[in-house]
């Protein structure tokens, strides 16, 4: 990676963070889609610099190999309604001498509900039922605490919250990201 462009949310009484993490990174979606689809890009990544334990913060990072992929992203025309509510930054060379290292931000998505879990339990161990397979599943189901911004999908307008997972990582090779901007494998820098 050797650009990036930086938004700042910019939340207010009206508008909570959740709420313009929900609506922007559905643009950019949306947007990275596109530019998969049309051109075949798939090494365009996002990071998000204040991520937490449980908050990614208000600011997004997107990164690119070549200048030239986030002009053709036009992230200022895809954000243009948002004016109000984002700051969007101009590209700039990545700062290689304050890097603190790299990470990975992957999508993670939790395991099924407790009561698929139950059902499946109870048809592998058919000496239990499904309430006590339900009872099992429950004590044993943790609900993730990593941060999320929650989306709708854009095929059955189902609502889901789509859980961000930061790993430290060594630097890599691959730049190969989805639609959300997200790898498993491929690390960006963090500075």
């Amino acid at each position: 990676m050797q650009y990036y462009q930086e938004i700042t949310l910019l939340p207010d009484e009206s508008s909570s963070v959740n709420f313009l993490w929900g609506k922007i990174f559905t643009a950019v979606h949306i947007a990275l889609a596109d530019l998969k689809n049309t051109w075949g890009i798939t090494n365009i990544a996002v990071s998000f610099p204040e991520y937490g334990d449980t908050s990614l913060g208000t600011k997004l990072r997107i990164l690119a190999e070549d200048e030239h992929l986030l002009e053709i992203l036009d992230i200022k025309g895809v954000l243009h309604r948002f004016a109000d509510y984002a700051d969007i930054g101009r590209i700039k060379k990545i700062p290689y001498n304050k890097i603190k290292g790299y990470a990975v931000y992957s999508r993670y998505q939790p395991d099924s509900s407790v009561h698929q879990k139950a059902r499946r339990y109870s048809q592998r161990h058919p000496d239990t039922s499904y309430e006590q397979a339900l009872q099992i599943m429950k004590s044993k189901n943790r609900a993730t605490q990593l941060p999320y911004i929650q989306m709708c999908s854009m095929t059955n307008h189902n609502p889901f919250r789509l859980f961000i997972k930061r790993t430290k990582a060594e630097p890599g090779e691959k730049n190969h990201f989805g639609s959300y901007g997200l790898s498993p494998y491929s690390a960006v820098p963090e500075f």
